[in-house]
């Protein structure tokens, strides 16, 4: 039965991960004290829904498994910066890996003779969803939060099949990932904490979202603080460092982006940071980076713009002399005090 949904995955260009039962034991505490310390900063939107996040089977009624499926997403990027984050650099990965896992499910549904129910989920429910997939045998969660597989490494974009079915497992995660035990685990490995450049991973395996640059340039919708601002000159968009550092991902197999999947070409800097509503929708549309709008975009723009020396930076200032917006306008004060600091310490 199972390897019959594998083959109708991997025909959609997704890869099948294992079979579990819905559920997990000591995450839920774990992710709750996360909250109560902060460290989602302004995301408040986690703290919504605790009962179904406790007890994940409320997600869909008589659910009996969960099969656990991925896109491998890792692309190799130009020398040149700032960047954007691999996940970011296609279509919208919600819709793509739901409308792909749907048709699979279809697909092998016409094959069972019982009824049975399904829910495709793609970070889109109240889900510990790590915390679901690392039950499985070939896979854990390291010390930057990811989730590693053992052969593939992180670079991999998760989803979830829950179905009233009750399907065989593929046993159960039964090592500490703290140690380094047959090949999976993180060990005294400090590789991603070394390279987060803000800090946000100092406590080993809790990620402090509110020092962060994914955080800051994509959930955070207020100014970015100056201390994270020399960092948008490596991603104005996201953030790779903690995962490139992974020597899971320097010896992954089989983690590239399917080359059906065609990569996203996007506008130059000073184009995105003064771009209008039609521009926005015609270069982002469709992909995962409408997650931070406009605004913030090219908020994001203009400081990595700065930070970078950008020839057009003053141009792009004065373009926004009208700006409305309380968060451009206060950027852009913020800007303008950085240059002239800078120009400052020049002389």
């Amino acid at each position: 039965m199972l390897p019959a949904l594998k083959q109708a995955l991997e025909r959609h260009d997704l890869i099948f991960l294992g079979a579990t039962r819905p559920g997990y034991d000591k995450a839920y505490e774990h992710f709750k004290t996360w909250i109560s310390e902060g460290k989602h900063g302004d995301m408040t939107f986690l703290e919504n829904h605790g009962e179904v996040r406790r007890d994940p089977r409320r997600l869909l009624e008589g659910s009996q498994s969960v099969v656990a499926f991925a896109l491998p997403y890792f692309l190799e990027l130009p020398d040149d910066v700032p960047r954007i984050a691999r996940y970011a650099q296609f279509a919208d990965y919600h819709k793509l890996l739901k409308s792909r896992a749907t048709q699979a499910v279809e697909e092998w549904k016409a094959t069972i003779p019982q009824e049975f129910l399904f829910r495709v989920l793609v970070d889109s429910a109240p889900l510990l969803e790590r915390a679901q997939v690392a039950q499985l045998p070939e896979v854990f969660v390291g010390k930057n939060t990811c989730l590693i597989h053992a052969d593939r490494g992180s670079f991999l974009l998760l989803g979830e099949i829950f179905l009233t079915l009750d399907l065989p497992i593929d046993g159960t995660a039964s090592f500490d990932s703290t140690k380094r035990e047959a090949g999976l685990g993180c060990g005294p490995c400090t590789s991603c904490q070394v390279a987060c450049p803000t800090g946000a991973l100092d406590d080993a395996f809790k990620i402090d979202s509110t020092k962060c640059l994914a955080y800051w340039t994509i959930e955070h919708r207020g100014t970015i603080p100056r201390e994270y601002w020399k960092w948008l000159g490596e991603y104005w968009y996201g953030c790779d460092l903690c995962q490139t550092a992974c020597p899971y991902n320097a010896k992954a197999t089989g983690h590239h982006l399917p080359a059906a999947i065609p990569r996203r070409k996007f506008p130059a800097l000073d184009a995105v940071a003064v771009m209008s509503q039609s521009e926005y929708e015609t270069y982002f549309g469709g992909t995962a980076m409408t997650r931070a709008k406009r605004n913030g975009l090219r908020r994001n723009a203009l400081i990595a713009m700065a930070v970078t020396n950008h020839a057009k930076t003053g141009a792009v200032l004065a373009s926004w002399s009208a700006e409305a917006d309380p968060v451009l306008v206060e950027t852009a004060a913020q800007v303008r005090d950085y240059l002239t600091q800078d120009e400052t310490l020049s002389r």
